[in-house]
């Protein structure tokens, strides 16, 4: 078999449609492969937006966590100060909390608020110092809002003392009395 021109035509016709054709292969298989590595980038997108969204919510109900803290402290802050409790300790720790909760620390925050109301919830009362005036007695004395707000209290001053005070009916003027600690609930004394 003689090969003819005609024959070298038609075999450049079909290398050049095997060509066509496999370049058209190859470019659909490069489009799916980019549309793949698409879909797989939105899949990692969408993941880490997600993932995004929940830091941010766990972040917000942490914040809002120490926020709260931080004011129910404040509140025991302003509760044990107006009981002339020593606040020192609490006020100190609670002052930590509201750094850490500016700096955006919001568990640390949430620990130190906790701490400072227990170290408030514990503040010790401070001895009070009473010096009489003309005209007191104990029942006045103990009546007084700073003291104990009940008359009938006046015993606990009396014991506390006795050394000064032999006679609970006579009590002068300048005499300095030590007022026992007290304990207030809603503004009424314990006995």
């Amino acid at each position: 078999m003689r090969i003819t021109k005609l024959h070298l035509i038609l075999l450049a016709v079909a290398a050049l449609v095997i060509g066509v054709y496999a370049f058209q292969i190859h470019e659909e298989r490069q489009r799916l492969r980019m549309l793949a590595e698409i879909e797989i980038a939105r899949q990692s997108e969408r993941k880490r937006l997600e993932e995004e969204g929940q830091r941010r919510e766990e972040l917000s109900k942490k914040k809002e966590r120490a926020v709260q803290a931080v004011a129910v402290a404040g509140e025991y802050w302003l509760i044990g100060r107006e009981e002339g409790r020593d606040v020192a300790k609490g006020q100190e720790t609670l002052h930590q909390a509201k750094k850490s909760l500016a700096s955006e620390d919001f568990d640390t925050a949430t620990t130190l608020a906790r701490q400072s109301i227990t170290e408030l919830q514990e503040a010790p009362c401070p001895e009070v110092r009473y010096t009489v005036c003309r005209g007191d007695c104990l029942w006045s004395i103990a009546r007084k809002p700073r003291h104990y707000g009940r008359g009938a209290l006046w015993p606990k001053i009396w014991h506390a003392n006795e050394k000064i005070i032999p006679d609970f009916d006579v009590i002068r003027p300048r005499q300095v009395l030590l007022i026992p600690k007290h304990d207030n609930l809603n503004g009424k004394a314990k006995a």
